[in-house]
């Protein structure tokens, strides 16, 4: 129901729906925050303070190390624990706490709810998307590590589309720095293992 209720109000600002999934995701934030600062008459919308492209920086890290741990939902301690350890936190000259991004996250944003004691995205494909994206801003170098982590968590393909929203953000980027070295690796992978019997796995 939340992600329908978001889709409804995207589709009434846009008019349309994207045809590509990690648009949605950008315009569907871009909706929530509009929503969220149309209904508060001052100058600081957010609890953190943080402007919204800033705060989708640091939930987009948040996104990433929870999808790289499969953490999908969160005590109150295991939430904070995740917030203490972003990098983004420390590109900025103050301080924000954990209970305020948690209550934009959750309150303010909608990008998180909580029932039973823990917390949960308000729909997984949000985690995705936060998870690519954050992908997307890395260096072209990190890229390739990136596509190794894909490559040895395929229990996630069936059903997960990170990976798919990552190629549709970079396209270009992802051909030459995941798609070329796994190609480039893969003769002599076969090579050293059973030869072509190898490749159908893979490449297939």
């Amino acid at each position: 129901p939340s992600l329908l209720t978001i889709m409804l109000l995207t589709y009434e600002r846009y008019a349309e729906v994207p045809s590509k999934m990690h648009i949605f995701y950008k315009e569907a934030i871009d909706t929530l925050a509009k929503e969220h600062d149309a209904s508060k008459a001052c100058s600081r919308p957010l609890n953190t303070g943080l402007p919204v492209d800033r705060f989708e920086m640091y939930f987009a890290e948040f996104c990433s190390r929870s999808y790289h741990d499969e953490k999908f939902e969160f005590t109150e301690r295991e939430f904070v624990d995740y917030y203490d350890s972003l990098s983004e936190r420390r590109k900025d000259s103050f301080v924000t706490s954990a209970e305020d991004f948690l209550y934009d996250a959750r309150a303010n944003l909608c990008l998180m709810f909580y029932e039973g004691g823990k917390y949960f995205f308000s729909h997984r494909s949000f985690h995705e998307y936060f998870c690519a994206f954050y992908f997307s801003r890395q260096t072209d170098q990190n890229l390739q590590r990136i596509g190794d982590f894909f490559e040895n968590s395929r229990s996630r393909n069936y059903g997960d589309h990170t990976f798919n929203m990552l190629y549709d953000m970079i396209p270009s980027t992802v051909e030459e720095y995941i798609f070329s070295p796994f190609i480039s690796n893969l003769p002599e992978e076969c090579q050293r293992n059973a030869g072509y019997w190898k490749s159908l796995d893979p490449m297939y």
